[in-house]
């Protein structure tokens, strides 16, 4: 439901302005919005319609993006001041000033890139594309006035809406609920985390004066597979 209000606040703020913002997912589309993970996009492109008789709308329009991932950062540079119409309004919200890349995080992980390189400094980034940025965790959405609930450093603060986007990653789903799971995994996400959990791990085994180390990675798919070369590549001389 709330991924149909969404696609509908999308397709009904943004084509009111006579801008049409096409946004383009990983599934090919014909004029339409296609959602992955609820607003996930890889690309966005404005077109213009016009008509004989039409003129650009000049209604204030706010638009908020919630997660300051990789998929965002496509979205905010192609939203620059320069670019999108002088009536549209643009914020991020992110819990931290700077987000993980996530596809550097296995370079990371095999030690071919320093954490800091990883990550995507939002403030600067923001700064350049004249959008505001508030740095707080929403906890609250009230639909019906188009509000969020930010909790900031100091308290909480309410930030208004026509259309918003959610792109706040993933969690590790039975993590608390599968026996042994918190004790001996290293979840990958938040994925920010993961190289801290991951370093603190390898400190405790070299403490340990361990000569082997067996690493299991659950989930064969493209992500497991990437995340089992890096951890080879990092822990070669306990293999």
């Amino acid at each position: 439901m709330v991924r149909r209000l969404l696609s509908t606040w999308i397709a009904i703020s943004l084509t009111q302005c006579n801008h049409v913002y096409c946004f383009k997912s990983i599934i090919p589309f014909n004029r339409s919005l296609h959602f992955k993970r609820c607003c996930t996009f890889t690309s966005i492109r404005k077109t213009t319609t016009m008509t004989a008789t039409s003129s650009p709308s000049t209604t204030p329009r706010k638009l908020v993006l919630v997660g300051g991932g990789h998929a965002h950062v496509q979205v905010l540079k192609s939203l620059h001041k320069f670019i999108r119409p002088s009536n549209l309004s643009v914020t991020l919200i992110d819990a931290q000033s700077d987000a993980s890349y996530s596809g550097m995080v296995p370079g990371c992980v095999s030690k071919l890139y320093t954490p800091d390189e990883t990550l995507i400094r939002l403030k600067p980034l923001t700064t350049w594309a004249g959008i505001e940025f508030v740095q707080g965790t929403v906890v609250d959405v009230n639909l019906d006035s188009k509000v969020l609930n930010v909790k900031k450093e100091g308290g909480e603060d309410e930030v208004e809406f026509d259309v918003v986007c959610f792109d706040i990653g993933s969690t590790s789903r039975g993590l608390v609920d599968t026996i042994g799971a918190l004790e001996y995994t290293i979840p990958t996400r938040p994925i920010s985390n993961l190289i801290t959990r991951i370093e603190e791990a390898e400190i405790l085994l070299r403490q340990s004066g361990e000569k082997d180390a067996n690493v299991v990675v659950v989930g064969g798919g493209a992500a497991g597979i990437e995340l089992a070369l890096a951890m080879r590549a990092r822990w070669n001389d306990l293999g």
